[in-house]
């Protein structure tokens, strides 16, 4: 769930997902990184630069 596209979860899930982020403040941050990585793991010019990026956001969201 964390790593699918909101619009592709269908409505159940979308809410569970909802319900886990607002009880857990890092779930919510998972969700969003989880999802900034999805869009990088094309080959596309540029994603090692935008990997290295989302590398140290990552670790400096301090997530357990």
């Amino acid at each position: 769930m964390l790593l699918c596209r909101p619009v592709k979860l269908g409505a159940a899930r979308q809410v569970l997902l909802d319900r886990l982020s607002a009880a857990c403040p890092e779930m919510t941050i998972l969700a969003e990184r989880g999802r900034a990585v999805a869009g990088l793991l094309a080959l596309v010019g540029g994603n090692a630069r935008e990997l290295t990026g989302w590398i140290t956001r990552t670790r400096a969201a301090g997530l357990p």
